[in-house]
């Protein structure tokens, strides 16, 4: 049977950490799966919350590409060598396998990951052949980063694409696994990619609070880890405090100075949109202020002439 893998190589946050742990997974060839939404998707997802940040309308028109397209990564940060998968714009993944005659007879198979069910049986398989080489291994590096990506990144799928308040706890109960393993890879060796990824699940489990008290933890002990500053950022963005985003962005460029991580740009961008967006809003309100006493005076004229 022809073995489904991506065709997409990019490389995976984890193996960008400079933690020994890291070493391990840099070894075998990764590819990564990421999810893209499509507007319609994001704007269902949006319009099912509250907007917390306290900005205006001048406001979200400014950051809001920023925003959506920073919702999904939060969930979807990478997918561990062990795994491959190619997202396309419809969310679906096309898996390339190649026969064992030659490369002129690859063949292409495409996976619907918009689809719970085939979401399912695709990490399913996935993981459950992870989980048996765990078996033989139990303090497997690369297996156990492997599972912890894997059941996270199936996790937000099914959160993406889920539809009922089932598929959302059947997506909890996928990051809780996912967390499990980032436990035992982190008892195992300390990195701050598998701490970060560890609280981007728990973020996806609508735990904010958790996630963010994770991060902050995460960042006073390894300031120099640019990715986690800037995640932190993301999620005070979100929360609704402004000015932790912007001092976290802040640190995040810091922190990515040589472009190490490449977060600097993102993170600069966030920082201008914010401070333009309060921008906008503070002399919309000015403006409107303005207007509400001319009319007042208005009325105060007229009323006066009238003998009102």
């Amino acid at each position: 049977m022809a073995k489904k893998k991506a065709s997409n190589k990019p490389k995976s946050n984890a193996q960008k950490s400079k933690k020994p742990a890291h070493a391990a997974a840099k070894s075998t060839a990764s590819t990564q799966t990421k999810a893209t939404t499509s507007k319609k998707a994001a704007a269902k997802k949006d319009a099912k919350k509250k907007d917390p940040t306290g900005l205006g309308l001048g406001a979200k028109i400014l950051i809001i590409a920023l925003a959506v397209i920073m919702a999904l990564t939060m969930m979807l940060p990478s997918l561990s060598a062990l795994f491959s998968g190619n997202s396309s714009s419809d969310a679906s993944t096309e898996a390339t396998s190649t026969t064992d005659d030659t490369a002129s007879d690859d063949s292409t198979e495409t996976v619907d990951l918009t689809d719970v069910d085939s979401i399912d049986e695709y990490f399913g398989e996935k993981t459950a052949e992870l989980e048996d080489e765990l078996a033989d291994d139990s303090d497997n590096l690369v297996t156990l980063l492997g599972l912890a990506e894997g059941y996270q990144n199936w996790g937000a799928y099914i959160k993406q694409y889920g539809a009922t308040d089932e598929d959302t706890l059947h997506a909890y109960d996928l990051f809780k696994t996912a967390i499990g393993y980032y436990d035992q890879y982190l008892e195992l060796n300390e990195s701050s990619a598998a701490r970060l990824y560890r609280a981007q699940c728990v973020y996806a489990s609508d735990e904010t609070d958790q996630a963010i008290s994770d991060l902050e933890e995460l960042t006073a002990s390894d300031e120099s880890y640019a990715p986690a500053w800037y995640y932190l950022g993301m999620y005070y963005y979100y929360d609704g405090n402004n000015s932790k985003a912007t001092k976290a962005f802040k640190q995040a460029v810091e922190a990515d100075a040589d472009g190490e991580y490449g977060v600097a740009s993102a993170a600069q961008e966030m920082i201008d949109a914010i401070k333009e967006a309060q921008t906008s809003d503070a002399v919309n309100s000015v403006s409107t202020t303005d207007t509400t006493e001319d009319d007042a005076s208005l009325v105060d004229t007229l009323s006066n002439s009238t003998g009102l």
